[in-house]
């Protein structure tokens, strides 16, 4: 039985982050997805970055027999706030190898986009950490594959493999996404 979030979308824009996902939640008992109640697939939180931030999820919908977002807001609540967005992708993902078994962790593609506004060199810009426990893409069919301990990456701008967006200055980084 598996129990499923299917769509969660984050893209750079010269404003900051845009979340968008789908409003789906699913069961499969062995004869097809059935849809169950809404969850809500973006949690805001006061205490990280500069002026809060926003955690989305997909795949997995329950941890230890609760609701993910019941689950993740009880994580954000007891978390203490940082500034570094990487902060709470370490807790979130300290959080969920504990709390995912590991025969769950292995079979079901799962993953968090963590964004905030963030210092750097004095200037806010916005940051994306992406959580998963996915290791693997096949981009002929668009399926995960490799799944394993959750970890946590920074998808900054300037961090991807887009080379053009490494020489860019956190100070230009906003007039770069407009144009």
């Amino acid at each position: 039985m598996m129990i499923q979030v299917t769509l969660l979308v984050t893209f750079y824009t010269s404003r900051g982050i845009v979340f968008a996902a789908d409003s789906a939640i699913t069961i499969d008992r062995g004869h097809g997805p059935t849809r169950l109640p809404k969850q809500e697939k973006f949690l805001k939180t006061r205490r990280l970055g500069l002026n809060g931030g926003v955690v989305g999820y997909f795949g997995l919908a329950r941890v230890a027999k609760e609701d993910m977002d019941r689950w993740l807001r009880c994580a954000l609540d007891s978390w203490n706030g940082s500034r570094v967005v990487a902060d709470l992708g370490d807790y979130l993902r300290d959080a969920l190898n504990s709390a995912v078994p590991r025969a769950v962790r292995t079979r079901i593609p799962s993953g968090f986009h963590i964004g905030a506004f963030e210092s750097r060199d004095g200037v806010p810009v916005p940051v994306l950490q992406y959580l998963s426990n996915i290791n693997g893409l096949d981009e002929q069919t668009g399926t995960y594959s490799g799944f394993r301990e959750y970890r946590n990456e920074e998808h900054f701008p300037c961090h991807a493999a887009n080379p053009p967006w490494a020489s860019v200055a956190p100070s230009q980084l906003r007039s770069e996404l407009r144009s």
